[in-house]
């Protein structure tokens, strides 16, 4: 595939509770050649974006498939892969599931269709304190942003990805510009993940 392909790359998790996805949207920045970019890119979010992630998140949380396809420029139909057992590092209980960590993402398009949302459910108690994210918990969060959104090496081959802003509306994928890890805790009645 060439490069400038947009992938849509789902993490779905399971819970003590309930289970819920985060949606993640990549470009593959490099010609894949001979390699298998769904495979690289599976390679890297397991062993580069997820041990990211894992850190603040409850020990009641386990990621537990990757649900991989590519939307742009033409549309495939998608691959799951099965994760080896995954949960969070936190030892400690899981927050209420409506209660997730918010990113704001911006792109040039300073329009609703130019800026996008990650939400993290499945964090642990001890990573909020009174409703606000400990700055530990942002940091942790940012270092995995700073990699997520800076083009990042598949894991089985030479092709870098890095996140992007997707636009369902117009069917669109755009660069992020700029980030923002929210300190409040997020109350939602959807899913986790990108809407």
């Amino acid at each position: 595939m060439p490069a400038g392909d947009i992938y849509s790359v789902r993490i779905d998790w399971a819970t003590l509770y309930r289970n819920y996805a985060n949606v993640l949207h990549v470009k593959q920045i490099d010609a894949d050649g001979a390699d298998i970019p769904t495979v690289s890119l599976a390679d890297s979010i397991l062993n580069t974006i997820l041990p990211l992630m894992l850190p603040k998140m409850s020990q009641y949380t386990n990621a537990d498939n990757l649900h991989i396809r590519k939307i742009l420029p033409t549309p495939h139909q998608g691959i799951d892969i099965p994760l080896p057992y995954s949960p969070g590092a936190d030892a400690g209980e899981l927050l209420p599931m409506a209660t997730t960590l918010l990113i704001r993402c911006y792109s040039a398009v300073a329009t609703r269709k130019g800026r996008g949302r990650i939400k993290l459910g499945g964090m642990a108690v001890g990573s909020n304190l009174a409703g606000d994210w400990k700055a530990s918990t942002i940091a942790s969060i940012d270092s995995m942003l700073a990699v997520y959104f800076a083009p990042f090496l598949g894991g089985v081959s030479n092709i870098h990805f890095e996140g992007v802003v997707y636009s369902p509306t117009d069917n669109v994928a755009r660069d992020i510009h700029g980030y923002k890890t929210m300190p409040n805790t997020y109350r939602t009645k959807s899913r986790a993940g990108i809407p």
